[in-house]
């Protein structure tokens, strides 16, 4: 089994979609960064809140991949 981690920084905009994608971390170099951005960019999340509102967001999002062998 192969496994990995990819870290991910990206701004989480007002309405949860995700943007500016860059690889910080990975483990090991190169194999799995393409698979993470892809996947995460087509995730939605929570955007952060000041005072009530919704604001853009920086976030560091660890994404651990572990393929199993048969």
């Amino acid at each position: 089994g192969t496994e990995g981690r990819v870290v991910l920084r990206l701004l989480v905009h007002e309405n949860g979609a995700p943007g500016h994608l860059s690889v910080v971390e990975s483990t090991p170099p190169g194999i799995f960064d393409q698979s993470a951005m892809e996947a995460v960019a087509r995730w939605r999340f929570a955007p952060g809140r000041r005072e009530g509102r919704a604001v853009p967001t920086w976030v560091l999002l660890p994404v651990r991949f572990d393929l199993a062998s048969r």
